[in-house]
């Protein structure tokens, strides 16, 4: 049993509060005898009555009566006597049987130990405690407890005042618990309408019963439960709901609502609740995002968050990302009518009244809700982003989380790091909050776990008023003895740690100097850790002594070796002789020990953490203190709304942290803020000083666009580089002679094309060697993208193509969110037609395109109607809309529904999808219909006989030659036009808002009887087979060994090595081990502009890394004009994520420099969240053969797998593939690496445009 095991028990037995017990001689001859005490709560209000159990442990035969006396204690020094203090105990007593004694919580808060002392006679035996806290601040008495697993009904049991986790809790002695991701959805669904589900962030399985269960236990213990919540509603529950509230949503640039989702899983979760199971490819977490600017929005949310108190029993909130303009580290967003969310207003203090409005609001009707926050990295990325707001968050006893407290990069070194999580944690002191910080030591595997580690995490955040979040409980596979140590040693001594008094000294030196074998020692901290503390009629002065790890220790590098040297004979040298001195330590034999008045102390041994108590009467006022700096916006931070195409974005959307930066206010800032970079921070040879924005693409429209970045130094007499921008625009750097004077600032533009669905995402590196300032980035659109000018005119010539002539009866539905209710499938069977899909993806990073949505005009022209169901744009990309244009002109039907993804907010405009509606549209055109304007009417062309209503639609104008269908007296609802052979509907209702049951558009037969009248137009012509697309001619093909033509002659390899015909096809070192050697070269000129490569492949490797550790080649050729490669391969990112993929690096039609141009899918499995979960997945398995299929084109490159098609990728302006005319390597690269792969049956079609 190792020391620190002992000493932890020890300490539970010995938790010494006041003055230190003595065993004399005679208990030595009694040792045998012990005693267990359990209280039987953790948090106990004033007065409140106690049950503590006691079990004796029998030792030698007792020579008079026993006895047992009890007592309290807490503070320093102070005892209570409890009533009926000693118990007489039965001269048959059993040690099997425990003895209940009861006692009262002292009318004070903070730690405090109920103490049994069991004598025979006047001879003490054996002594035993525990400890609790009394009060009602949960939050800032300890720490955050601890729970696993999932709350179905049949976890009840567990929950049970015997139960597994109720035991767990009194033995962690956290105070407070939270059920992470417990309820249905966030913001919306706190109230479940079922009895059990599955949980739409992270796919937990959970129940009413099992909640409460959980709840109920909880209080029992005195313990207090919040609820989870964030900013960021998702999944099926979160996006049923927002379609009711529309004006409750962010938008991004182009007026699309904002969201990371892909609406096939969004379909698939609508039976969780039923089902319990959630599928392990959907991903744990589908968010979409809203505009807290909306007090009605804020007023709903907090309705939520107390109707699932009143429900469970929930005593508060903890967020993950909360209710202000742009969430904790996101873009803000536009609200639904185009404008900036802060309207004009300081950003900061819209945010600010936000939280304000959401505190009060609660606390009206809930009293003791507590509200807690996550802050995310550190104060520089998150608070000072808004930081107004963020001192509203800390105010009244708000928690405030630091999920990545001191961990990563730079923090991750131990004193780098404290010194950050200081100053966070006392700035939220300071400003009336408690902070926490995070161990990830207990969760993430690359950050060791063990008593070191995990000792110095507690220390520097006890050492400065932080408390831990998240911390195991024991049994726990991480689990260690040292947590219950200080856990306890916290909990006891809180008021010395957390107290509302505590204020840190300016000069700590003025009163205390402390030396360590008769010098000073960087390794001895102490002056950051001194704080002044008032009492009622005295104060003190704390010092923490922390023995620091080594300036080069990290927290991956927090092995148990690295646990530093003891510091001998540390001398304390008090400036004024306290009246008594207290020396605290979680790890001696006993935990406190007093002394009265002395002008100095030795400590013969500091090894890691001792707390030094000076107390003094009278009052501390005069003591100075040390005012953590706070950032201050000064109410410039408003935001303003674009106008003529210049979209300004502030600097604290690109915040990181970085240890060099801060924010600086500055009145020649647009803002009145910039970030300024201070070469003195610098420990590396650049830092990264601005990233972003997050979440926020796109924030200006496709085309040509210019980047203004505005900069200035504080010295421009050298040629040193200062910055490297990133972006688009691509890479450079700005030297200190590139501005024309100092202290002024000076602009750096960039143009450059960004494409549609890119992100307009910057970095900025600082090299140092001068302070620099940076102000907001400005986007200027100098003109937008148009279809038309990425493709030659012959790519849209469709006069001489031939028009449909034959009715297929089937329909493609592309669904984007709420595709349901627009009836189409219904109405597809009633009129005897098959359907197709393809599904929304939704991103803020960047566009995506749907797999299964026809990639080919072939592919469309194979469907009578192509649907697209309140989806953006982008969602189909330029390639695809040109290929749409082509089917509707050759008489393809094209229906178009309408919401917060479509016509003006899907940015159609300046689109070929644009020039095909029949009605005009603008940016952000959603309106909501007024009660006067609601009605549905038909007109003289298309009858509609119904009473239906529409509650948001887009303001449209029908275009010359159109019909309106359908109107209301606010205007079209549906239009319809012919172009060239073909038609097209747009439907410029919405399903979004709330209407009376059974009036809304889509639940009447009028609309079913539109529906049916459209499909039968549509699909009016005969019935015919699909038509076959024209082949492109055979260059090679490998028959018998051999690769022949299309003419059967013979294609002779220009080098065959090391490569083996089998019957099973040509051997690529097939069954070799390692990196086998060999080469097949065919001749130049078989990879055309147009073309095809299919093939029959079986690897000899499985996919692991143990097997397969980098990517390998299977086809491969290069330009001669550019150097670029067209490449076919094995993709090997890292051990989860492998791929077939093809990727082709050239330049574009009209550019000269090439660029890369990829499609792959995945063929493992990929964990949710990484590089390969999002791609279509096939699952390859050594000797199991595959039929690959790759297609190119200027525009596409598309991947088969077995006939089906799994990857697609277009590209407009299109690419240059027709400078490929190398020679063409199979199964293995130049160097003459095989692949190890059979390979047979290849095919190489191709031709020239």
């Amino acid at each position: 049993m190792n020391v620190l095991s002992n000493i932890v028990r020890f300490a539970r037995l010995c938790f010494i509060f006041g003055v230190l017990w003595i065993v004399d001689s005679a208990a030595l001859t009694a040792a045998e005898w012990g005693l267990e005490v359990h209280v039987d709560k953790v948090v106990y209000r004033s007065g409140q009555a106690g049950v503590a159990t006691v079990i004796i442990k029998q030792g030698d035969r007792p020579r008079g009566k026993l006895r047992l006396k009890s007592h309290l204690e807490h503070g320093l020094s102070q005892r209570i006597e409890p009533a009926n203090s000693t118990t007489e105990l039965a001269a048959d007593f059993s040690d099997e049987k425990p003895i209940t004694l009861t006692f009262a919580a002292p009318h004070r808060h903070w730690g405090c130990a109920f103490v049994v002392q069991l004598f025979d006679g006047d001879t003490l035996l054996a002594e035993g405690r525990d400890i609790f806290a009394v009060g009602t601040d949960h939050f800032r008495l300890g720490q955050q407890s601890n729970h696993g697993g999932q709350l179905l009904k049949s976890t009840v049991g567990s929950f049970k005042p015997d139960g597994f986790w109720p035991k767990k809790w009194l033995a962690m002695k956290g105070t407070w618990n939270e059920i992470f991701a417990g309820l249905p959805s966030e913001v919306c669904g706190l109230v479940p309408e079922h009895d059990e589900w599955v949980t739409m962030q992270s796919k937990y399985r959970m129940s009413t019963a099992g909640i409460r269960a959980y709840i109920e236990a909880a209080h029992r213990l005195g313990m207090k439960i919040m609820m989870y919540n964030n900013a960021t509603p998702s999944g099926w529950v979160g996006t049923a709901w927002a379609r009711q509230h529309p004006e409750w949503l962010s938008y991004d640039g182009r007026g699309a609502m904002r969201g990371n989702l892909r609406v096939r899983d969004i379909e698939r979760q609508k039976r969780w609740h039923v089902t319990l199971k959630a599928e392990p490819e959907i991903s744990a977490f589908e968010p979409i995002y809203l505009n807290f600017a909306n007090p009605n929005l804020v007023e709903f949310g907090c309705d939520e968050m107390l109707g699932a108190c009143r429900e469970f029993g929930y005593d508060g909130v903890r967020f993950d990302g909360h209710w202000i303009i742009g969430d904790v580290a996101s873009a803000i967003g536009f609200d639904i009518d185009g404008r900036r969310p802060n309207r004009g207003d300081s950003a900061d203090a819209v945010s600010r009244g936000i939280l304000r409005q959401m505190k009060d609001y609660c606390r009206q009707r809930k009293s003791d809700f507590a509200v807690g926050f996550n802050y995310g990295d550190n104060y520089e990325r998150g608070g000072a982003r808004n930081p107004e707001a963020y001192r509203t968050a800390c105010a009244d006893g708000g928690m405030i989380l630091w999920e990545g407290a001191a961990f990563g990069d730079l923090l991750s070194n131990w004193r780098i790091g404290a010194r950050k999580l200081r100053n966070n944690a006392l700035r939220v002191h300071q400003n009336g909050g408690i902070h926490y910080g995070q161990a990830h030591m207990n969760h993430i595997q690359h950050y060791p776990c063990n008593d070191f580690s995990l000792r110095y995490y507690y220390i520097t955040n006890f050492a400065c008023t932080s408390h831990i979040y998240s911390g195991l409980y024991p049994g726990h596979p991480n689990y260690r003895d040292i947590q219950d140590l200080y856990y306890r040693f916290a909990l006891g001594y809180g008021e010395l740690l957390y107290d509302e008094q505590l204020q840190p000294l300016r000069k700590p030196a003025d009163y205390l100097s402390v030396t360590a074998s008769g010098k000073e020692t960087s390794d001895l901290w102490w002056k950051p850790y001194t704080y002044k503390r008032q009492l009622t009629d005295r104060y003190q002065i704390i010092s923490h002594l922390v023995n620091m790890p080594a300036s080069d220790v990290t927290k991956q590098t927090s092995t148990p070796d690295k646990q530093p040297a003891p510091l001998n004979d540390v001398r304390l040298n008090f400036k004024s002789p306290p009246q008594r001195v207290f020396i605290l330590d979680p790890e001696a034999k006993d935990w406190i020990r007093q002394y009265n008045s002395t002008a100095s102390l030795t400590i013969p041994q500091l090894k890691s953490w001792k707390i030094i108590v000076q107390e003094f009467s009278g009052s501390c006022k005069d003591l100075p203190v040390e005012v953590i700096p706070q950032v201050s916006l000064r109410g410039k931070d408003r935001i303003p709304d674009p106008i003529g195409g210049r979209v300004v974005l502030p600097v604290t959307l690109f915040a990181t942290g970085d240890l060099c930066t801060s924010f600086a206010a500055d009145d020649s800032a647009l803002l009145g803020i910039a970030t300024k970079c201070a070469p003195q921070g610098l420990v590396q040879p650049k830092h990264l000083v601005m990233s972003g924005p997050s979440l926020s693409r796109p924030d200006i429209a496709p085309g040509r666009i210019r980047t203004v970045f505005r900069i200035k130094v504080a010295d421009n007499s050298t040629s040193d580089t200062v910055l490297s921008l990133q972006g688009g625009f691509g890479n450079n750097t700005i030297k200190r002679n590139d501005f024309k004077q100092p202290g002024v600032y000076q602009e750096f533009a960039y143009e450059h094309d960004l494409k549609e669905g890119a992100s307009n995402f910057l970095r900025v590196e600082f090299h140092g060697g001068v302070q620099t300032w940076i102000d907001a980035i400005v986007l200027q659109q100098v003109s937008k993208a148009n279809d038309h000018g990425l493709f030659a005119a012959k790519s849209l010539a469709v006069s001489e193509l031939p028009a449909r002539k034959t009715s297929t009866k089937r329909i493609h539905v592309l669904r984007g969110l709420w595709h349901d209710f627009f009836k189409l499938d219904a109405a597809a069977k009633r009129a005897g037609l098959d359907v197709d899909s393809s599904w929304e993806i939704l991103s803020n990073d960047r566009a995506r395109l749907p797999v299964d949505f026809p990639v080919t005009v072939d592919e469309l022209m194979a469907h009578d109607v192509i649907a697209l169901l309140n989806v953006s744009a982008d969602s189909v990309k330029a390639v695809r809309r040109k290929n749409l244009r082509e089917y509707v002109l050759r008489g393809g039907t094209l229906f178009v529904g309408g919401g917060p993804r479509a016509f003006g907010h899907g940015g159609y405009d300046n689109t070929l999808l644009e020039d095909l509606l029949p009605v005009h549209i603008s940016a952000f055109d959603l309106r909501e219909a007024k009660a006067g304007t609601q009605r549905i009417y038909g007109t003289e062309k298309f009858a509609f006989d119904s009473t239906a209503r529409v509650a948001w639609y887009h303001h449209c104008k029908p275009k010359t030659g159109a019909d309106v269908l359908l109107r209301t007296d606010a205007g079209p609802i549906l239009t319809r036009w012919k172009a060239g052979h073909g038609t097209v509907y747009a439907f410029t209702a919405t399903p979004c808002g709330q209407l009376p049951q059974g009036t809304a558009w889509w639940e009447s037969k009028a609309w079913n009887a539109t529906l049916d009248q459209i499909f039968t137009t549509a699909s009016s012509l005969p019935k015919g087979d699909k038509e076959s697309a024209v082949p492109l001619p055979l260059l090679a093909k490998l028959e018998r060994g051999n690769f022949i033509n299309a003419t059967r002659k013979t294609v002779k390899p220009d080098i065959l090595e090391g490569v083996i015909p089998t019957s099973n096809g040509l051997s690529f070192g097939f069954d070799q081990p390692d990196a086998p050697k060999g080469r097949l070269v065919l001749p130049a000129g078989l990879i055309k502009p147009t073309g095809s490569i299919k093939f029959t492949i079986t690897p000899g490797w499985e996919t692991d890394f143990s097997d397969l550790n980098r990517s390998v080649t299977l086809y491969s050729t290069a330009s001669k004009t550019h150097g670029g490669t067209f490449q076919i391969y094995i993709y090997v990112h890292s051990a989860d994520n492998y791929a077939m993929a093809v990727h082709v690096r050239t330049n574009e039609v009209g550019t000269e420099s090439p660029v890369g141009h990829g499609a792959l899918y995945a063929i493992k499995s990929a964990p949710v969240g990484s590089g390969n979960s999002s791609l279509k997945t096939s699952i390859w398995k050594k000797g199991q053969p595959k039929t690959v299929e790759v297609r190119w084109s200027p525009s596409q490159l598309i991947l088969y797998e077995d006939g089906q098609r799994m990857a697609t990728s277009d590209y407009a302006p299109e690419m240059d593939i027709s400078s490929f005319t190398g020679k063409l390597h199979i199964g293995g690269n130049e160097s003459g690496r095989l692949s190890r792969v059979l390979m047979q049956d290849i095919e190489i079609h191709g031709r020239a445009d």
